[in-house]
């Protein structure tokens, strides 16, 4: 996948972190809150550009390989029974980590990325910890089953190895980079969680 040149003033600082999923452990589509039609335009306009197709229902965007997946993901969003596994499973999550989070309710979530959190500060397990998720700083979009579920660790080291290998050649004053490099000292040199 090229660069995708996002108007990343205007995005939430989460998208840093699904677009590190797309370039590191090839995340297989993104959805983001983005209620501006102006900014949704440009945003599908950047994807468009290398090749993926988005769906947007003015509040949230879906991007995808093509445009019928983005359709079926936001169609998937919409519904009013519980659809966290299928939506979780089709933004790439690991199935372990969506039926997780099916189980404890999308209204729950955030309390369990907290507990999470606190369990990898305790267990020194920050690869995992989704506490700096809304901030951009993490390294991986979805809240893991545990501070040591293998499958979510493999997309973490993912990332971890796609930022060493591919910052140290790129210009620090640029996003989504700052933010990449930021997440990967806090996670590895200062021994911090994400959110630390």
């Amino acid at each position: 996948m090229e660069w995708i040149d996002l108007p990343w003033p205007d995005l939430s600082p989460s998208v840093r972190v699904d677009i590190l999923g797309i370039y590191a452990y090839r995340k297989p589509a993104l959805r983001i809150a983005v209620g501006d039609t102006a900014i949704a335009a440009c945003t599908a306009a950047a994807f468009a550009e290398v090749g993926w197709a988005s769906a947007h229902d003015g509040e949230y965007l879906v991007a995808a390989p093509t445009g019928q997946m983005a359709r079926h993901i936001l169609d998937v969003d919409r519904r009013p029974q519980p659809h966290a596994l299928e939506l979780g499973l089709l933004l790439g999550y690991p199935e372990c980590c969506a039926r997780t989070t099916a189980a404890i309710g999308e209204e729950r979530i955030d309390d369990h990325a907290t507990r999470l959190g606190d369990h990898c500060d305790r267990e020194q397990a920050h690869h995992l910890d989704p506490r700096g998720y809304q901030a951009g700083v993490a390294l991986v979009s979805y809240v893991a089953c545990s501070p040591h579920c293998s499958r979510a660790m493999r997309h973490a080291n993912a990332a971890c190895a796609y930022i060493a290998q591919t910052t140290a050649s790129t210009a620090v004053d640029q996003e989504p980079w700052i933010t990449w490099r930021r997440t990967l000292n806090s996670v590895l040199v200062n021994g911090h969680g994400a959110g630390g």
